[in-house]
C-alpha cells in the first residue's frame, strides 16, 4: 500500500509558498500585474481544488478529465482504476452571491467486474470583503450516484462552508471550515451486497464529516502554481479513526492561454489509511490513492467598450533656442575657476560647459524664464533668474560670495600647578563637547554668537565662563582648576 504522510504534505505546500514570495521579490513587478482576474476551479467557481475563494467571478463553465489508481484492498484484490469526467457551469446572480451545477460521471475498473456512476450537485456560494479579507459561505446538495434511483435519493447529502482568504502580493492563501451532513445510513442495508470494489466506486457514506482545507496560490506571469491540503474528517457514533476519513493533498499548475480561457493540471494524492471495505463494516468513503486531473475552463469576460480613437496629434510648435552666457566672479570681481553651473526650466535640467576663467556657454537654451544655479567650492552657491528670447543671446554675470572661515574657541586646561587635568569642557546651549588631548589643549569651531563655557573635572571645583564668539573670529580661553575640598 502506498504511504503518504502529514509532514510531507505540510512541506510540499510551504516550499510552494516560499518559494512564490522568493520569487516575487526578485522578479517585482512581473509578479504583481500577473493576473487579475479570478481563474476558476473544477466547480466553475473560484478556487484552489476543494477549497474556494470567496470572490465573485463572471460566469464560467468547466470541463475536467480524470485517471485514479487505487492498490488492492485486500489480498484475493487487484488494482483499481478510475476514469472520471467533470462538467460545472456557475453563474453570478448578484455582485455577492453565486450559484452552479455539477455533474459528475465516473467509470471504475476494478479486478472481477466495472461499471460507472453518475452524481449531480447544486451550489451557493456568497462572498464579502473586510479590508484585506475574503469571507464567504457556501452551501451544495448532492445526489451521489449509486446502483438504483432509490439508493441515490436516500444516499443524497447537504454540506455548508465558510471560506476566509487574503491576497499577499501574487501569493493568495485561502482556507475553508465546514459540516457534511451525509444519508448513506439507508443505504447500509444493501452494503453487506456489496462487494469491495462496488463500495470503493460508489463512495457512500453513512457518517457526517467535518470538512477542513487550507490552500495557497503563487502567480508566475499567466500561470498559477497550487497547493492544498484538506480532510473530510468522519464523526458519529462507530466512525472510523481519523486517519481513515479522506485525507488529501493536491499540486499543480493552471494557465491562462487566451481570453477567458484557462488550462489546468492537478495531482491528488490521498493520505488515508485504507478503511475497512468488508461487507460487515459500515459505508464510508475510500479515495483513489493517486488521481491525475487535466481541465479546461472559460469565463465569459464582459468585453471592454471600444476605445474612442486619439483625436489627430497637434502640430508641435517649433522650440526656440538662444545663446546663453555666464560670466562667475568672487566678491572682489576676479573669475571663479571652474566652477559648477546650470540652469532648470520646465523640469529640465541642461549643464553649462565652463572653462578656468569662469565662463559658462550653452549654444542652444529653450527660450522662456530659466532659474542658473552656480556653485564652486569655497563659495556660498547662488539662483539667478533670466529670460532668454528665441534666437537672442543672453549674458548673465553671477558675483559669488566666499564662505567666512569658522570662528573657534581654543584654550588649555591645567591645575593651578600646572599638571594637566583631564577635564571636560562643554559649550551651552549648544551642548557640543571639546576632546582635551594629553597635553590640556582643546579646540572648537562654533557659529557667532555668546556661549556658557563649562569645565569640569573629577576632584576639582567646576568653572563657568562665559564668552562671546565673533564671526570670523578666534576667542582664547585658559582655565587653571582648583581642587575641591
Amino acid at each position: 500500500m502506498v504511504s503518504v504522510t502529514l509532514p510531507r504534505a505540510r512541506a510540499a505546500c510551504s516550499c510552494l509558498i516560499v518559494t512564490g514570495v522568493v520569487l516575487s521579490a526578485l522578479l517585482g513587478p512581473r509578479l504583481a500585474h500577473a493576473q487579475e482576474a479570478e481563474l476558476p476551479a473544477s466547480d466553475a467557481l473560484p478556487g484552489i481544488y476543494r477549497v474556494g475563494i470567496a470572490r465573485t467571478a463572471p460566469a464560467a463553465v468547466a470541463g475536467t478529465l480524470g485517471y485514479g489508481f487505487t492498490e488492492a484492498q485486500n489480498d484475493a484484490d487487484g488494482a483499481h482504476h478510475r476514469l472520471s469526467l467533470r462538467a460545472a457551469a456557475a453563474v453570478p446572480v448578484v455582485d455577492w452571491l453565486s450559484i452552479g451545477a455539477i455533474i459528475d460521471g465516473r467509470y471504475d475498473k476494478h479486478p472481477d467486474d466495472s461499471g460507472g456512476v453518475i452524481d449531480t450537485a447544486l451550489q451557493a456560494r456568497a462572498s464579502t470583503t473586510l479590508g484585506r479579507f475574503q469571507l464567504g459561505g457556501g452551501l451544495l446538495a448532492r445526489l451521489p450516484g449509486a446502483e438504483s434511483l432509490d439508493m441515490m435519493a436516500r444516499s443524497a447529502s447537504v454540506e455548508g462552508h465558510g471560506l476566509l482568504g487574503t491576497q499577499l502580493g501574487p501569493v493568495r492563501l485561502a482556507s475553508l471550515v465546514g459540516y457534511r451532513f451525509n444519508h448513506g445510513g439507508p443505504a447500509g442495508s444493501d452494503a453487506a451486497h456489496l462487494s469491495s470494489g462496488d463500495r470503493l466506486a460508489l463512495g457512500l457514506s453513512e457518517f457526517d464529516a467535518v470538512l477542513l482545507g487550507v490552500g495557497a496560490g503563487v502567480w508566475l506571469e499567466k500561470t498559477e502554481l497550487l497547493c492544498e491540503v484538506s480532510a473530510d474528517l468522519l464523526v458519529g457514533s462507530d466512525a472510523p479513526a481519523l486517519s481513515q476519513s479522506p485525507l488529501r493533498v493536491a499540486a499543480g499548475a493552471r494557465r491562462a492561454v487566451a481570453r477567458g480561457l484557462s488550462l489546468e493540471l492537478l495531482a491528488v494524492g490521498s493520505l488515508s489509511r485504507e478503511p475497512d471495505l468488508s461487507a460487515s463494516a459500515p459505508l464510508v468513503p475510500n479515495e483513489p490513492r493517486l488521481s491525475v486531473f487535466a481541465s479546461v475552463r472559460y469565463q465569459f469576460l464582459p468585453h471592454p467598450p471600444p476605445a474612442a480613437p486619439p483625436p489627430p496629434a497637434p502640430k508641435p510648435a517649433p522650440v526656440l533656442t538662444a545663446k546663453l552666457e555666464v560670466t562667475v566672479i568672487d566678491d572682489l570681481g576676479a573669475p571663479v575657476i571652474n566652477p559648477s553651473v546650470y540652469f532648470t526650466a520646465a523640469g529640465e535640467r541642461r549643464d553649462l560647459g565652463c572653462d578656468v576663467a569662469g565662463h559658462c556657454v550653452v549654444e542652444d537654451a529653450r527660450a522662456g524664464d530659466l532659474v542658473v544655479h552656480v556653485a564652486a567650492p569655497e563659495f556660498e552657491p547662488a539662483e539667478r533668474s533670466v529670460k532668454v528670447e528665441g534666437g537672442v543671446p543672453a549674458k548673465l554675470e553671477v558675483r559669488l560670495v566666499a564662505v567666512p572661515p569658522p570662528s573657534q574657541l581654543r584654550g588649555v586646561v591645567r591645575s593651578l600647578e600646572g599638571k594637566v587635568v583631564a577635564a571636560r569642557v562643554r559649550v551651552e546651549p549648544l551642548g557640543t563637547a571639546a576632546v582635551i588631548d594629553d597635553k590640556g589643549n582643546f579646540q572648537l569651531d562654533l557659529p557667532p554668537g555668546g556661549y556658557d563655557v563649562v569645565i569640569e573635572a573629577d576632584g576639582y571645583v567646576a568653572q563657568r565662563r562665559h564668552v562671546q564668539v565673533e564671526p570670523k573670529g578666534v576667542v582664547i580661553l585658559n582655565a587653571e582648576l582648583v581642587k575641591a575640598r
